[in-house]
């Protein structure tokens, strides 16, 4: 099974005006997981009602990754090698997001 992620920053908010106009809301990502044997339906987390600070099951980009990750079959622990022989592990500490997985 593939699975399919759509992720969507929630937007901007006049709290966080600068010279360049309202900035972006910080935290508040919406993210969509598809197919793989996700749940359809599930709701993970919840944020302020502007969007922009997360009140519920705060999921890290390295969670993410992870999710995604295992999903394809690959292993948390998959270290990638730079250029000059440098390591790096590729979900830094992140763990697969549990509510996705049957």
């Amino acid at each position: 099974m593939t699975p399919g992620v759509l992720c969507h920053r929630n937007g901007t908010h006049a709290q966080n005006q600068s010279i360049w106009g309202p900035g972006p809301l910080e935290q508040g990502t919406s993210i969509a997981f598809a197919g793989a044997g996700c749940p359809a339906g599930a709701v993970i987390g919840a944020t302020d009602k502007h969007g922009g600070e997360v009140t519920e099951r705060l999921c890290t980009p390295y969670d993410y990754a992870a999710t995604i990750y295992r999903k394809l079959g690959i292993p948390d622990s998959q270290r990638l090698e730079k250029p000059g022989g440098v390591t790096v592990n590729l979900t830094d500490g992140g763990t697969p997001i549990k509510e996705l997985f049957g």
